[in-house]
């Protein structure tokens, strides 16, 4: 009796795993992923990152700053 149990539920996640993949004639991942077709794809460049000024803050030039007497 266990033998058929054993039997049975090695062979039930042997087809679930065989299914899940492309042996057995199933789609694979198709969320939108990029092609597995062994080329290297990269990113589109996009638009250079500017960051928000944050409120309340100005620009201040690059410089130097002298405090007291020279």
């Amino acid at each position: 009796m266990t033998n058929r149990l054993y039997l049975l539920l090695l062979s039930s996640a042997l087809i679930i795993g065989m299914g899940s993949c492309k042996l057995l004639g199933g789609k694979g991942s198709k969320n939108g992923a990029m092609p597995n077709d062994g080329q290297l794809h990269g990113v589109a460049p996009g638009n250079k990152y500017i960051p928000t000024r944050p409120p309340g803050m100005i620009y201040v030039p690059p410089g130097t700053f002298h405090m007291g007497p020279s």
